[in-house]
């Protein structure tokens, strides 16, 4: 199955909007998740949701493009500046925001920068558990997560990236461990996956975290037991 990028239009002018929706709809790999025509509001949608794709107008009034990047905890990676002004084009690279268009655009330039962009996402992806729980998508890069335990029909996901020394999420065990790399992050239990590089000792059965938390491999992970003294044999 084909990899889908959620978009969001932010414009307050109805003709560029729509020349983008069209476009969107047209494109195989994009969605149209909202659209638009008031950059407040916009900011308050995306305080709460993260689209992978926003196409963003530079010039609005109450507030421009840029300052509403500036408000928000998205990575530059995600927008595509719509401007009527090519001037504004060194501000995309100073954001390292990967490309802008002049309006209107072509859709053969539309193509174009799309493309930027996913070549840009699909790496992140590549590198960021993504998750969709209820209205919420949460991106979680796997650098960040050290040992993730089960409890009941939750999660908690540790690593000392996160706010608190964990994330709490309401998702199977089960479903992490599809999108975790299995040579990277090791299944020990039911109630356990842990990265291989935060494993400090193995004995016997038991595994010693880098934190001095202890985990007890199961019968039915046992390959993992050689699997880890190998590999804790290599560094």
């Amino acid at each position: 199955m084909n990899a889908t990028y959620n978009c969001v239009i932010i414009d307050d002018e109805p003709a560029p909007r729509e020349i983008l929706a069209k476009y969107i709809a047209r494109h195989p790999a994009l969605h149209l998740e909202n659209s638009f025509d008031e950059a407040p509001e916009a900011l308050s949608y995306l305080k709460k949701n993260k689209p992978d794709i926003i196409f963003l107008d530079i010039e609005m009034p109450d507030l421009t493009g840029i300052q509403l990047i500036e408000k928000l905890d998205i990575s530059p990676a995600h927008y595509i500046f719509v401007t009527a002004h090519s001037q504004y084009a060194h501000e995309s690279y100073n954001l390292n925001v990967p490309d802008y268009m002049t309006k209107p655009p072509s859709y053969e330039r539309f193509k174009q920068s799309v493309s930027k962009v996913l070549k840009v996402l699909h790496h992140f992806r590549e590198d960021t558990l993504v998750l969709d729980i209820g209205r919420k998508r949460f991106r979680i890069p796997k650098s960040h997560i050290d040992w993730i335990e089960a409890e009941n029909y939750h999660v908690k996901i540790y690593g000392n990236k996160f706010s608190e020394d964990h994330l709490a999420l309401r998702v199977r065990l089960h479903q992490l461990e599809d999108l975790l790399p299995k040579e990277h992050f090791l299944k020990l239990n039911r109630s356990a996956i842990v990265k291989l590089k935060y494993i400090k000792s193995i004995r016997n059965n038991e595994v010693t975290l880098r934190n001095d938390k202890k985990i007890t491999i199961s019968r039915s992970c046992k390959w993992v037991k050689s699997y880890i003294e190998n590999q804790l044999r290599l560094q």
